[in-house]
């Protein structure tokens, strides 16, 4: 497949399946659907250097937190200790879904959740840096959660990744879609994240572009 096409200076948003890993709206009533959300979620969105002759190593990806290269957050890096990749200004979408909570935030954004828990789409936001050179890319999306499982006696840490190529075009080329802004059709008190973006504040990048 081609390359997304994103121009710097846009918003844009990611979807993935939700698996039933959600929690159902008060509202809900379709026996078919199901709760099994995490615990202690995070949920990032990490980027390459501009044009990767290989592919990246995870440290490398861990250091380039797609909210940190825009300046919009700092100190990202999860495998660091005392690191703020937890709070909600690191995660995907500036937001950070709490435990327990009908939230819609987070992995858990899936304003139709109800419909089908483990059809549903999971969505969420980033900015391309303004200052984020042309060139290809390599994005990596990762979702880290716990769950407490009969046959377990402690919680347990999984991870999930998924990487994708894309190429950002310098702001005016049009060539990209950004995401919309359209309100969240919902039980749940979902917002849309594109929104998220409007009105924050950007501090100086702390990672080269």
């Amino acid at each position: 497949y081609p390359p997304a096409v994103y121009e710097a200076g846009q918003v844009y948003c990611g979807a993935w399946p939700m698996k039933n890993h959600g929690v159902l709206p008060a509202s809900c009533t379709n026996q078919q659907s199901k709760t099994d959300a995490g615990l202690d979620d995070d949920l990032w969105l990490f980027v390459s250097a501009r044009d990767p002759v290989a592919d990246p190593s995870q440290s490398e990806f861990f250091s380039r937190n797609i909210n940190e290269v825009a300046g919009l957050a700092s100190d990202c890096d999860p495998s660091k200790p005392d690191s703020a990749a937890s709070t909600a200004a690191c995660q995907l979408g500036l937001e950070k879904h709490a435990n327990f909570e009908r939230d819609c935030k987070g992995f858990l954004r899936a304003p139709r959740f109800c419909d089908s828990s483990g059809e549903a789409m999971g969505t969420g936001c980033w900015k391309v840096p303004e200052t984020m050179n042309a060139g290809r890319y390599v994005g990596q999306w990762y979702w880290r959660t716990s769950f407490l499982r009969p046959d377990a006696d402690n919680l347990q840490t999984l991870s999930y990744q998924s990487c994708f190529d894309f190429q950002v075009v310098p702001a005016g080329t049009t060539a990209g879609t950004p995401g919309t802004t359209g309100v969240p059709d919902s039980d749940l008190p979902c917002t849309n994240n594109v929104l998220a973006f409007a009105d924050v504040v950007r501090g100086p990048s702390t990672r080269p572009t």
